[in-house]
């Protein structure tokens, strides 16, 4: 026997099965959203800062810290979600695709403009080495 029979009873299964992965599809891609609305504000704040002079920038800096644990706790929201669809679909290399590209590898590197901004870098004052290829913005 080569496999299980398609019986109403493993239809069910199987549609079950895809609908959960594709409820989780739809969530990584709403976090995917919520994630990409955090970058806009940290690519606006750094347009703040260029012009901001240094009592506004430090009334800024708050912002920027914030920006980036929500940033961070968005990357891992995502993250779990994913692995979340990949295990329903049961295909563990299913790319998350958002709006034509695989999300995740995106994820990679949508975050080092930060380090070609002098104002971004000062607000966070992290060293602009850290801020390259590190899409969760921890201390490496």
């Amino acid at each position: 026997m080569l496999g299980s029979p398609i019986t109403p009873h493993n239809k069910a299964r199987m549609n079950a099965a895809e609908l959960d992965a594709d409820l989780w599809l739809d969530r990584a891609r709403d976090l995917c959203g919520h994630r990409e609305a955090l970058v806009d504000q940290l690519k606006s704040l750094g347009t703040q800062l260029q012009t901001a002079n240094p009592d506004e920038a430090a009334s800024l800096r708050p912002k920027s810290h914030a920006l980036l644990r929500e940033l961070r706790e968005a990357a891992c929201h995502v993250c779990e979600a994913a692995q979340q669809y990949r295990d329903a679909c049961r295909n563990p290399d299913a790319p998350l695709a958002y709006k034509d590209e695989d999300y995740l590898a995106k994820m990679a590197h949508d975050l080092d403009f930060m380090g070609e901004s002098e104002a971004l870098v000062a607000a966070i004052g992290t060293p602009r080495r850290l801020l390259r290829n590190n899409p969760l913005m921890l201390p490496r």
